[in-house]
């Protein structure tokens, strides 16, 4: 390839061997497990962007053919860390992130939507049989000390808008309401 595209080989995939050298040195780890979901041209399990591998969005048994979203993240974050709050033990629970976004211009509300896809892995020893997830969202518009917030169980939707008409240091007359869906 004579002008690869940074993003495609950097992308954190198993078995990317552009990986260190796209991502400042910094190594992929050396597992079976699922890295970055990816388009796996010739089915052997490793991605290799010169081979025609490429990153997809995954979300299982939505797609029969792949599908990438005009921006799209990856990325991974546990609990193995120290629980000063709570004082109790991790769990050892693994959440890969993948955030996606579509430039579609003619679609307004597509084009202004981020959505970030939640896969958990529960790499602990014990069975969880029941668990509960919060999402933190922080709904700053502007000049925050004048937002709502507000629901819609019935949609489960939580959103936030400005308190008057006008965002007094931030967006002015035309403040810009925000809404959060958990599909």
């Amino acid at each position: 390839i004579d002008n690869p595209i940074p993003n495609i080989h950097a992308w954190p995939a198993r078995g990317n061997i552009f990986f260190t050298e796209y991502n400042d040195g910094m190594e992929l780890p050396n597992t079976t497990q699922g890295l970055a979901p990816f388009w796996d041209e010739d089915a052997d399990g490793f991605y290799e962007p010169n081979a025609g591998d490429y990153p997809v969005l995954e979300v299982r048994g939505c797609f029969e053919t792949p599908v990438y979203p005009t921006e799209m993240w990856w990325f991974v974050f546990n609990d193995r860390v120290l629980h000063t709050e709570s004082g109790l033990e991790p769990m050892n629970m693994e959440v890969q992130a993948q955030v996606f976004a579509y430039g579609c211009e003619e679609n307004t509300p597509l084009n202004n939507t981020i959505f970030v896809r939640y896969k958990t892995i529960n790499r602990g020893t014990e069975s969880l049989d029941d668990t509960h997830f919060g999402i933190y969202a922080d709904f700053d518009i502007g000049n925050p000390n004048d937002d709502y917030f507000g629901s819609d169980a019935p949609r489960a939707l939580v959103y936030a808008y400005n308190g008057d008409e006008n965002d007094e240091g931030g967006y002015g007359a035309n403040a810009p309401a925000m809404a959060m869906d958990i599909f």
